[in-house]
């Protein structure tokens, strides 16, 4: 009974006033009826008691006061279960009531979002309405912009087409003068043709009237006795005429050629071959008259100073070499290159020179030293290389497809002339430093004005076929022609003011020409397949 009396003081403590109110009254019913159990049973206690003393005669009371004691303690048993049945249905209902607490929370946590999520609606929807009002402002800026660039469109249409045909005046205006000015150019160089005949024939007698005179054999030219012969020398270049015919032949190296130079003076070809010499012939008498030495690979490429001091080739090997032109002695060993020199050259002023070699590299070399003072890396293999005349600049051809221009004391591209799909096999400067050629692997010949940096004409003939995957090509000393040897052994006569082909000489080899070279000083072009020929005006 204490058990159950201290349970139902915990339950108690743990409700509120308003759960536990039915359990109090039940417990003051409960604490009534023990109560007046208690006096009951003192009372029987009494009587039993007084029975002991009284008579027996009482026995029947006792025996009705157990009887009663008997029902009462059922009842408070009956009242137990009742009050525990209460209290377990008063706990689920606590329960239900703290669930139902806790739902109502949760639902008053809900609606606060809701409203909040209202409320953020309702501010969106005003600010789309806002923005609805600003894009119907600008729709309408819009709009009259839009009739505002159509009336500019119309102004602008019908300027361009004054623009238009102004530009075609233009080019009327300007192909009739360029019609006149080559019509001019044409009667300029008659003229300087028939200055040329002239002048020849006066060279002629004035060398056979000295010959007669001295009663010696026929020798060369010589330009450095009078001032007579100086200014003949310079009458005679004034105008130069294309070849017609091959006249004389000679061979030259055991196996084929590789390169053919003139000197700065015209008087001497240089030629190298796969025989790994380096020759030097008359160019009047064409005999050889010595020979290069101090190397042991094949020379690709060569040239010589400006006065004729020096001579600088470039080998297979990767090495370049200086030997003074009047000794014949081997100066410089230039080493520095990884692969084949294909191209070398003295700058402008004759104290530096440069080697541009399949290692991507253009280096710039001192002639004094032999020291290297520039390299100039490039993206590209270089196959061939061409100085600017008068100038520190030069150009360089490209496997692919670029000519592009450098600067001596530079090391990055200064420009790009033009770009095509072909690797650059030859490339060359006029006399005059206005035009370049280019001879490309895919059988064509690009003439580049190099005032304008563009391409004046690409010319394609079928009798030009590329001879080598490096091959020289040359100017006239008049910029007029440029010649150009081919696979088939033909030889090709370029006009570079129309660009069309001017003449083509056929049958003069019966293997590729690789290498042509206009002389200095005349109509003379030397060829170089495996034999040497000498082509000078019919």
């Amino acid at each position: 009974m204490d058990s159950w009396k201290h349970t139902i003081f915990l339950s108690l403590k743990s409700r509120n006033a308003t759960q536990s109110l039915p359990f109090r009254k039940m417990l003051e019913t409960y604490n009534t009826v023990l109560e007046d159990t208690q006096q009951i049973l003192y009372k029987n206690e009494i009587k039993n008691r007084e029975k002991h003393i009284i008579d027996k005669s009482y026995m029947y009371l006792a025996y009705r006061d157990l009887q009663t004691k008997t029902n009462l303690q059922a009842e408070i048993k009956k009242v137990e279960k009742i009050l525990m049945e209460i209290y377990k249905s008063q706990s689920s209902i606590a329960e239900k009531y703290q669930n139902c607490k806790d739902q109502t929370f949760q639902l008053r946590e809900i609606q606060e979002l809701q409203q909040k999520e209202i409320k953020l609606c309702q501010e969106k929807l005003s600010e789309s309405q806002f923005q609805l009002q600003e894009l119907k402002t600008q729709k309408t800026n819009l709009k009259i912009a839009k009739d505002f660039l159509i009336k500019e469109k119309k102004h602008l249409q019908k300027r361009i087409d004054q623009i238009i045909y102004e530009k075609e005046t233009l080019s009327m205006n300007n192909s009739k003068l360029r019609e006149k000015l080559i019509q001019m150019i044409e009667d300029h160089m008659n003229r300087e043709n028939e200055i040329f005949s002239l002048s020849q024939a006066i060279r002629n007698k004035e060398y056979i009237c000295q010959n007669l005179l001295k009663n010696t054999p026929y020798t060369e030219i010589s330009n450095t006795t009078t001032n007579d012969s100086l200014s003949l020398k310079t009458f005679y270049s004034l105008a130069c005429v294309s070849p017609t015919k091959c006249v004389t032949s000679f061979k030259a190296h055991a196996f084929e050629g590789s390169s053919l130079i003139y000197n700065s003076s015209g008087n001497c070809m240089i030629s190298s071959g796969n025989d790994k010499k380096l020759k030097v012939w008359d160019s009047v008498m064409f005999n050889e008259k010595d020979t290069f030495k101090g190397y042991n690979n094949t020379i690709i490429s060569m040239s010589t100073s400006l006065s004729d001091d020096f001579l600088i080739a470039g080998s297979s090997n990767g090495c370049a070499y200086i030997w003074s032109y009047n000794s014949f002695k081997l100066k410089h060993t230039l080493i520095g290159h990884a692969k084949k020199i294909n191209g070398v050259g003295f700058l402008w002023g004759g104290q530096s020179v440069l080697s541009a070699s399949e290692d991507r590299t253009v280096k710039s070399w001192e002639i004094n030293r032999g020291y290297c003072t520039n390299v100039i890396s490039t993206p590209s293999i270089i196959y061939a290389l061409a100085l600017m005349p008068s100038e520190k600049m030069f150009l360089t051809g490209h496997f692919d497809g670029y000519i592009r221009m450098h600067m001596d004391k530079s090391i990055k591209t200064i420009d790009i002339f033009s770009k095509t799909e072909s690797p650059i096999s030859s490339l060359s400067i006029s006399p005059c430093s206005n035009y370049a050629v280019a001879g490309l692997r895919e059988n064509n010949i690009l003439i580049i004005d190099l005032r304008m940096h563009s391409i004046l004409h690409q010319i394609s003939d079928r009798a030009y076929i590329c001879p080598a995957a490096q091959n020289l090509i040359s100017f006239s000393k008049d910029s007029r022609y440029v010649v150009a040897g081919s696979y088939n052994g033909d030889i090709i006569v370029l006009d570079t003011n129309h660009g069309t082909v001017e003449k083509v000489l056929k049958g003069v080899h019966k293997k590729p020409v690789i290498s042509v070279q206009w002389s200095p000083y005349g109509n003379h072009v030397p060829l170089f397949p495996i034999q040497l020929q000498h082509n000078p005006k019919s």
